[in-house]
């Protein structure tokens, strides 16, 4: 669940930055559909996909979002939805009306957080129990931890925690969970350094990405933590000091207590480049397979430090340490962004190949599908374990979505153009790694959907009656600006 999430940028100029709103949509089909379009339009002979009629308006619906937004969402067995939105949970029945599950009074005040302070949900999973688990971090007074002023206004960094709710199936809040319910914790990171080294202010500052469990009903959370400011190596006059982040995995038992079994304290990374798996300054997208073992996707990394921190996948064995049967040293390098686990416990990881000329070249996406134990690419998906798809053209394309449907088969999601002349992008791979050209024309399937946020989070998932969701953020095209929540729902033959 989640993967994706908005850090995706191979380079952040500042942890301050967010983007303006929260945009879901799924788009599968053989024909274009217009943004604001009220009805499916006319479907060719036998349709891979259409909008879910009954489902909002005509298979669409249309939320507002509040600052900062996320792109987050799951599925609950009985055919709802909950999706984050800013620093709350909206719960939506079958139908995408508003629905009282997980909404009680006492999970809503453990959202909101001490008064003061914002709350800001940036992942949502269940657990093998039923049980809700809503990641984000609280946000303190930037007063507290004073860095650089931005030209925006902002700082470099706020200083913030992880905090993570639990709720039981019914809504309430989980008591056997940390304070009733509620876990806050900076996981023993240590305040920012400015340029001379001096630390600032009391608290770290900490961005959890992504929330999973394991076997053993262990929690498992990914992120970076701002670990110094620096200047920035391009030479360029700057009002401030650029942000260095460290990425993270950190586990907590099932009673919301650090794992102390795991790296130190319970935490892997978080301190510094060399301690970071790959280097990397953010972690996401953690896949747990039975053993404990846990790979996770590097979100983001060093423009200063291209030699110790890369973009690429990593595997830690379950008491923390890289797994040296893993590529090279426990990591394989490489602008990745999104993997997937498949029923058979194997994985399908998606990377963008290079493009020398992006304004003529279409963007290409490369799938591998790594086996394991030996994790060893497996020979028979696509060719020699490798399959490559033809996403589209245009400069603002990108690639950042897979789900796996029940038949083993992979969507690939991504947006094309910007602003007005943005569009939603799918394509499908079969479980044998072969891309399906007759999924819409060319192999693929392009849906106009003017807003689409170029460096947004998304996420894309299939709900357990098999109908596909996709989730992305867009910008308002007012005055004012804005943006909103679109969740729209897929039916596939």
């Amino acid at each position: 669940m989640s993967p994706g999430l908005v850090f995706d940028q191979v380079m952040r100029e500042t942890t301050a930055g967010r983007f303006a709103g929260i945009f879901i949509v799924a788009a599968i089909g053989l024909v274009l559909l217009g943004a604001g379009a009220g009805a499916t339009q006319a479907v060719a002979a036998s349709p891979r996909a259409v909008l879910d009629p009954s489902f909002g308006e005509d298979g669409v619906l249309r939320l507002p979002a509040e600052f900062p937004p996320t792109a987050n969402g799951v599925a609950t067995a009985d055919g709802g939805l909950l999706v984050s939105s800013g620093s709350g949970v909206r719960a939506l029945d079958g139908v995408g009306a508003g629905s009282e599950a997980f909404g009680g009074v006492g999970s809503a005040a453990a959202l909101a957080g001490a008064p003061g302070d914002r709350f800001v949900v940036t992942d949502l999973a269940f657990d093998s129990f039923g049980r809700l688990l809503v990641l984000g971090e609280t946000l303190f007074p930037e007063s507290e931890n004073p860095s650089p002023p931005l030209d925006s206004g902002g700082r470099v960094f706020q200083p913030s925690a992880v905090r993570i709710v639990r709720l039981l199936p019914d809504g309430a809040l989980d008591p056997t969970f940390g304070q009733g319910g509620v876990v806050e914790t900076d996981l023993g990171l240590l305040p920012p350094r400015d340029t001379d080294g001096r630390r600032l202010g009391p608290r770290p500052a900490i961005e959890p990405t992504a929330i999973a469990t394991d076997p053993r009903g262990r929690i498992v959370i990914t992120g970076g933590a701002v670990i110094r400011l620096s200047d920035d190596c391009r030479g360029r006059d700057r009002v401030a000091p650029v942000p260095d982040s460290a990425g993270f995995v950190a586990r907590l038992e099932e009673n919301g207590e650090p794992d102390l079994s795991f790296g130190e304290g319970g935490v892997v990374g978080g301190s510094g480049v060399a301690g970071s798996p790959l280097g990397a300054g953010g972690l996401g997208n953690p896949l747990i397979d039975a053993t404990g073992a846990i790979t996770v996707r590097a979100t983001s990394a060093y423009r200063c430090g291209y030699r110790n921190s890369h973009l690429g996948l990593a595997r830690l064995t379950p008491d923390g340490p890289l797994s040296k049967g893993f590529g090279t040293g426990g990591t394989i390098y490489g602008p990745f962004r999104a993997q997937v686990e498949t029923r058979d416990s194997a994985i399908v990881a998606m990377k963008e190949l290079p493009r020398p000329r992006p304004e003529k070249e279409a963007l290409r996406a490369r799938l591998i599908r790594l086996r394991f134990p030996d994790t060893g690419l497996d020979g028979s998906f696509g060719d020699e374990g490798r399959t490559t798809v033809n996403f589209g053209r245009g400069v603002f394309t990108s690639i950042d979505s897979l789900a796996l449907d029940r038949h083993g088969r992979i969507l690939i999601g991504g947006r094309i153009g910007l602003d007005a002349k943005s569009s939603l992008v799918l394509l499908r791979v079969s479980k044998e790694g072969r891309w399906e050209r007759d999924f819409g024309p060319q192999g693929r399937v392009v849906t106009p959907m003017p807003g689409l946020v170029e460096y947004g989070g998304s996420d894309m998932f299939f709900d357990p009656q098999g109908r596909l969701l996709v989730v992305r953020l867009y910008e308002g095209s007012s005055p004012t600006g804005g943006g909103g929540l679109l969740i729209a729902r897929y039916l596939l033959s």
